[in-house]
């Protein structure tokens, strides 16, 4: 099952607003691979939507030593071009990846695919004027979910802020069309004290 993560694969491409079409396929085919970070299921192991569906967490199924991990997010930073341009806020880790760092308060990870049921299920709302505290999700081009991040601030020219992390590598804060993952986004709100789903072992 995929699962959107972060390798050392030594991938390079122009920044993202510059790329041209078989920039994209490659930085695509990228994003692909970095899919197969172990993560494994524990059925013993799940949360909980408002409405009682489960949603599994997932823990590494061998954890990388710290050296390895920042040596891979350097190199990420540096072949995409990203490291002028986004702000270090937490340690490279795989504990968790990007959703179950907004879902699970960093404990766990969860796949992709299960997001769109947070979002149904505890009654996320679409926006089009992001505020401080809205998610930020990211999708690719067949609206599968690649990517959660939080919404930091927005300033008066429009710039939005978002705060994530970057599957098993660092957490950071950049402009929202500053990532690994691509232009393709949307704000969603919800009247929710917490983005923390519910009965989190």
């Amino acid at each position: 099952m995929a699962l959107a993560g972060f390798g050392l694969l030594g991938f390079e491409s122009a920044r993202f607003d510059g790329v041209e079409a078989a920039d994209l396929d490659e930085h695509d085919a990228w994003l692909k691979l970095q899919e197969t970070t172990p993560y494994v299921a524990d059925d013993s192991r799940a949360a909980k939507t408002d409405r009682g569906s489960a949603i599994h967490l997932l823990t590494t199924a061998e954890a990388k030593s710290a050296e390895l991990l920042l040596a891979t997010e350097y190199q990420t930073l540096q072949s995409t071009r990203l490291d002028d341009y986004v702000i270090r806020r937490g340690p490279a880790d795989d504990t968790s990846n990007c959703h179950g760092w907004v879902f699970t308060g960093g404990k766990y990870a969860i796949l992709g695919h299960e997001v769109d049921t947070i979002l149904v299920e505890n009654e996320y709302q679409p926006s089009t004027i992001p505020q401080a505290g809205d998610l930020c999700v990211y999708r690719n081009e067949s609206n599968m979910i690649l990517h959660t991040a939080l919404v930091r601030s927005v300033f008066d020219d429009g710039t939005v802020l978002v705060e994530g992390k970057w599957g098993h590598l660092g957490v950071f804060l950049h402009a929202v069309q500053h990532s690994v993952y691509g232009t393709h986004f949307g704000f969603y709100h919800s009247a929710r004290s917490t983005h923390l789903l519910s009965s989190i072992p």
